[in-house]
């Protein structure tokens, strides 16, 4: 009785388990320095990478990916809220779309990249499934979800030479919004209303009702001007 009341004044931070079996505890680093120097660093340490990665010289070129992706793989394993197998298996979908990207447009093999793919979900299923909690929806339902992400992505992939619904083409659009601008309204909804334990279909649906036009004002007015600056500085820096 007494260990569970010192338990619940003092409970024990988070921890991430690796596939490797060390054990971090979630945010380590911004627990370490702080979370205002972290965000300090990290954001010059990218901007240092995007800038070399758009610079001439070869040299340079390398050295802005090699620091973009040590950054990633730095924070990935030492700052995750996330367990760290599932933090990397983000990094690798990631990845994998690029390698995809670079079969289609004859950048690199299709055998290599199917072969990243089947390496990339085999990994993915096999860590949801190995170190899990155990928990039904944990393990269960992030496979399932994922494998359905996967599917969605090669139907996408079948079917790119055909005529697609503009409606689909406009969730595809702002996808990217919804993935940066939905876990921020989460948290929003947490701090005032607060979630219910058990899922509501009235309450998704108004949820979505929100999302979907606060992800156009973001994509119209911050994604896509973004992107229009990115290619125009991209075209100004780009080697002869």
């Amino acid at each position: 009785t007494t260990r569970a009341a010192h338990l619940r004044k003092h409970p024990r931070p988070r921890l991430c388990v690796s596939p490797a079996g060390a054990v971090l505890p979630t945010s380590a680093l911004s627990g370490l320095v702080g979370t205002g120097p972290l965000i300090v660093f990290a954001s010059i340490a990218m901007g240092v990478a995007i800038c070399c990665a758009s610079a001439r010289s070869p040299v340079l070129r390398g050295f802005g990916g090699v620091l973009g992706g040590a950054l990633a793989l730095v924070l990935v394993p030492f700052n995750g809220t996330v367990p760290l197998w599932e933090g990397l298996v983000i990094l690798a979908v990631m990845f994998l779309g690029t390698a995809v990207y670079r079969a289609e447009n004859g950048r690199s093999s299709r055998h290599r990249a199917a072969g990243a793919a089947v390496m990339v979900v085999a990994c993915a299923v096999g860590s949801a499934y190995w170190y899990g909690d155990g928990d039904h929806f944990t393990r269960r339902g992030w496979i399932v979800a994922f494998l359905l992400a996967v599917l969605t992505f090669g139907a996408g992939l079948a079917s790119r030479r055909r005529r697609i619904p503009r409606m689909l083409t406009g969730l595809g659009t702002i996808s990217y919004s919804v993935y940066l601008v939905h876990p921020v309204l989460l948290a929003v909804i947490d701090s005032t209303v607060g979630r219910r334990r058990q899922d509501s279909r009235v309450l998704e649906m108004a949820f979505f009702t929100v999302l979907l036009p606060l992800c156009l004002l973001t994509y119209r007015y911050i994604e896509a001007p973004s992107q229009t600056w990115g290619r125009r500085l991209a075209r100004r820096v780009q080697p002869p």
